[in-house]
Order: C-alpha cells, then sequence, then structure tokens
C-alpha cells in the first residue's frame, strides 16, 4: 500500500547476522500475505538451495548472497536446475582458475592495485574452496602485494596439479567460509 513494486526479505534478523539459519518460514509468510513480489534471501549455497525455498516458501524469486562467493556459476546452475532439473556440474579447476583470475584483474582495474590486491586475496580463498593442495596458493596470494604475483602464484598451482579436471571436494561444495575466509561451517 506504500507503492513499493516488490519486497526482498531476508530470514535472519540483525541480530543474528550471519549466524543461525534463514527463517525461511517467516519468509514464505510474507509471500502469502504480500500482494506483490517477494524475493526470498538467506542460505542459498547450492542450486538445490535455491530451487527448494523457492518451492516451499511459494516466492516469486531468490537472491544469492554469499553462496556466489567463489561461485559465480550458482545462478546459472540453479536456473539450469529449475529449467531442466537436472544439475550442472561444478567448473573444473582451469575454468574456476581463469574466472579468478579475471575478477583480480577487473578489481585492480576498478579500485587500483594495492586495495584490488586486497579484495582479491579473500577472494582467492572462496574459489579454492575444496581443491587440493590450495593451502600454498592461499598463502601466496596472502603475501602478494602486485596482480603479477597473484598471477604467478596461480599459475604455478595450476602447473602443479596434474589434474585440470579436477573439482571441488563434493563434502565441501555448498559451505561457508566465513569471515576469516578460512574456515568450512
Amino acid at each position: 500500500n506504500c507503492g513499493a513494486d516488490a519486497i526482498w526479505v531476508h530470514g535472519r534478523t540483525a541480530v543474528q547476522q550471519y549466524r543461525g539459519l534463514a527463517d525461511w518460514k517467516a519468509i514464505a509468510e510474507v509471500k502469502r500475505q504480500a500482494h506483490i513480489p517477494v524475493i526470498g534471501n538467506g542460505d542459498i549455497l547450492t542450486p538445490e538451495d535455491g530451487r527448494d525455498r523457492l518451492r516451499e516458501s511459494g516466492v516469486d524469486a531468490v537472491a544469492v548472497g554469499r553462496g556466489a562467493m567463489g561461485n559465480p556459476w550458482i545462478f546459472s546452475a540453479i536456473d539450469h536446475l529449475l529449467r531442466t532439473g537436472e544439475r550442472l556440474p561444478d567448473p573444473d579447476l582451469a575454468t574456476r582458475l581463469e574466472t579468478l583470475r579475471w575478477q583480480c584483474r577487473w578489481l585492480v582495474e576498478e579500485v587500483g592495485e594495492a586495495r584490488g590486491i586486497l579484495e582479491c586475496r579473500k577472494h582467492v580463498g572462496w574459489y579454492l574452496k575444496g581443491l587440493p593442495d590450495a593451502a600454498s596458493l592461499r598463502m601466496a596470494a596472502n603475501q602478494a602485494a602486485t596482480l603479477t604475483e597473484i598471477e604467478q602464484a596461480l599459475d604455478r598451482y595450476l602447473d602443479s596439479q596434474p589434474d585440470h579436471g579436477i573439482r571441488p571436494r563434493e563434502e565441501l561444495v555448498g559451505t561457508l567460509v566465513d569471515a576469516k575466509w578460512q574456515r568450512y561451517r
């Protein structure tokens, strides 16, 4: 009645911040009472999460936040799952590292090298989640001061892996890296 065309509901309180689970029952209740489109948000970490929250809550769309960190493919994966019922495979190592490289370059172009490298460091951790022998690359990225140093570290990591088709460990797909960017839930 106030003129909104849609409403976006995040199923956590400000006190919770990023702890606990989003309350999708509350989001569903908002959808039942609203006469405008409702977008639900919270804990969409896998394509199945997106599909299931849409079905269970009746929202018009889901928003993906932290689930997209290091996984920009989640959007096309949710769309594909909804359209076909099939799950797309996770990207292989070469695709993952090339996308990370592109993102680091973009960050440096947008905000300058000093700030861009600081931002890029956290993205390295997210993109490498679940990949083998990634500790040395994370450490090199955390010590890098230039884009060239990060790209060299990415090259060394790629060269060290015998199988460029590897994918993240299945048990870590859909997990989040916490605020320290290093631990998994």
